[in-house]
């Protein structure tokens, strides 16, 4: 059963189960996180760990400074891809909560193969090289126009 990491006792527990994964998933990004940032983002609970058998993955909530929007941002996911499935309703539940609209997460432009029977796009606006920001609204989230140009 998919779970929300509550506790210190239980982050230290479970960071160290899966820190190689974590570590792995930091090294193929490329992206300039370092293990450190992630830490300090649990550590204030400004990030939290969701599991599920062997499979975790690392969520946080951001504001898209463009327009003040709240977005729940997959920041590492790791392991087998049914068991990160199963879970991101329930994530999707958490993230609402918190005031977000949808869920984005950095990946590979084949990922939407996997990830469009459950409402995710590609956001083309939003690519720098091989890598796609993968964006899901929520739904009855009415949005706007993504144009730049466009005055709404």
């Amino acid at each position: 059963m998919i779970r929300r990491v509550d506790t210190a006792e239980d982050a230290i527990e479970t960071y160290g189960k899966f820190r190689d994964k974590i570590l792995h998933v930091i090294d193929i990004a490329n992206d300039d996180t370092t293990e450190t940032e992630i830490l300090k983002l649990l550590d204030s609970r400004e990030a939290v760990m969701w599991v599920h058998n062997e499979s975790i993955a690392i969520v946080q909530i951001i504001i898209d400074l463009t327009d003040g929007s709240r977005w729940c941002l997959v920041r590492i996911a790791s392991g087998d891809l049914s068991d990160v499935l199963v879970g991101q309703s329930i994530v999707a539940e958490w993230a609402k909560s918190h005031g977000a609209i949808g869920i984005c997460l950095i990946g590979r432009k084949g990922w939407i193969r996997v990830l469009a029977p459950l409402g995710f796009s590609i956001n083309n606006n939003k690519q720098e090289g091989r890598v796609y920001l993968l964006t899901r609204f929520f739904d009855a989230i009415i949005t706007k126009n993504d144009d730049a140009d466009d005055p709404d």
